[in-house]
Formats: C-alpha cells, structure tokens, sequence
C-alpha cells in the first residue's frame, strides 16, 4: 500500500507538472515578452485535493513537519510567492523522499 502511494505521488506530481506548466510554458515560448498565465482552476480542482489528501496531515494547520505547510502555499505555480517551495515540494515527491513509506 505504501509503495503504491509513494508511486501514485510520483506520478501525480509529474503529470500535473507538465499538464499545469507545459501548456503555459508553451504558450510563454510562443511570446517572450509574456508570462504566461497559470490554470489555478485546474490546480484547484485536481491538485489541491491530493495534497489535502496525502499532505496536509503532516504539513497542514495542525502539524508542520519540517516547519512546512503546504495549505498555505500560493498555488500560482508560474508567478506566485513560493515558485521555489513547489520546485522543491516537485523535487521531493519527485525523488521519492515524500511521501515517506510510512505514509497511509
């Protein structure tokens, strides 16, 4: 079961990367002089609730693992705030770090 979810987060990640910023990035490539705009409709529909799902309860409201919320991240994956605390939420869910295998 762990494995399973380790990978579905994996797999998640990846392909919610390219759905969410490989439109946008092509579109900006098209474009220089324009950033292209974020699909916050689709991050809120299809990644807020896996994160609230499998993240929230070690880096939510009640616990802060790490000192990390991931609730409170700007989900403007382009040109918000915490565009640095997504390349590394990215790469730890991408190398496997997170979720760990202890994960239900």
């Amino acid at each position: 079961m762990v494995v399973a979810v380790r990978e579905f987060m994996r797999v998640f990640f990846l392909a919610m990367a390219i759905v969410l910023l490989g439109g946008s990035l092509a579109k900006g490539l098209a474009k220089r002089e324009e950033v292209p705009e974020p699909r916050l409709a689709k991050f809120r529909a299809e990644v807020q609730p896996v994160l609230k799902r499998v993240c929230v309860g070690c880096h939510g409201p009640d616990k802060q693992k790490g000192k990390f919320r991931v609730d409170t991240l700007d989900p403007n994956l382009l040109k918000g705030k915490d565009v640095n605390w997504w390349l590394e939420v990215f790469d730890v869910v991408g190398n496997g770090e997170m979720p760990p295998e202890d994960a239900e």
